[in-house]
């Protein structure tokens, strides 16, 4: 109930016009990155409802489980009526490399593979990172610090209107999982099943918000 309040709350209107269109999702492989700290992370995250094993084709099978998965959970909290992940079809994912243009965001006309679809979500970075920090507990009265690995993380992502082709709407969201604030889970991306798909469930809800609240980069506080 709480996330279908949000959904219809007077925040959406900030929100691209998505009732009834069809929406293609698409993910740079390039600019998806993470520290070997999250290697068990992602082996967790990849086992989630069925057994994908750490292995060579990890950040493959990370992005096809996250472009899924966001595909799904923002058919939910809108009024899209399909959403499909672009990088699994080979020949609209090559046509698309070969027309949009990542310094500008600009995407050049597209074939008639793309008839039908209004809209596509660019994921154009997404870098996952840890920091040392200190958290302090207390034990017997006393005070004790211990160092720890905390997550932060930069995602950049686009809307681009095909019915209009102009330059895309762009949103660029910090997250820090010790110093950010804690948003609802409106982009729930597995959140109960591993760390760091309750990491990402953080990270996407935060840049939900952003573009509900018109806040292009929240980065320079972080």
């Amino acid at each position: 109930m709480g996330m279908f309040l949000l959904v219809n709350s007077p925040l959406i209107a900030q929100l691209p016009e998505l009732t009834g269109k069809t929406l293609g999702i698409y993910i740079s492989a390039k600019q998806v990155n993470f520290n070997e700290d999250y290697h068990m992370d992602v082996n967790q995250f990849l086992t989630v409802e069925e057994d994908r094993s750490w292995g060579v084709n990890a950040k493959t099978e990370f992005l096809v489980r996250l472009g899924e998965r966001l595909g799904e959970q923002l058919k939910e909290v809108t009024g899209l009526d399909s959403v499909y992940f672009l990088n699994a079809d080979p020949a609209r994912a090559r046509e698309f490399i070969q027309q949009y243009n990542p310094d500008n965001g600009i995407v050049r006309p597209l074939s008639n593979r793309f008839e039908g679809t209004d809209m596509i979500l660019i994921i154009d970075e997404l870098t996952l990172l840890t920091r040392s920090g200190e958290y302090a507990y207390i034990r017997s009265n006393r005070i004790f610090t211990q160092r720890i690995r905390v997550k932060h993380a930069q995602l950049s992502m686009r809307w681009h209107n095909l019915e209009v082709n102009d330059h895309p709407l762009r949103t660029v969201t910090c997250f820090d999982a010790k110093e950010s604030t804690r948003p609802p889970h409106i982009i729930n991306l597995y959140a109960k099943d591993s760390s760091l798909g309750d990491f990402l469930t953080k990270l996407f809800s935060t840049w939900w918000l952003q573009m509900a609240h018109q806040e292009p980069n929240n980065c320079q506080d972080k």
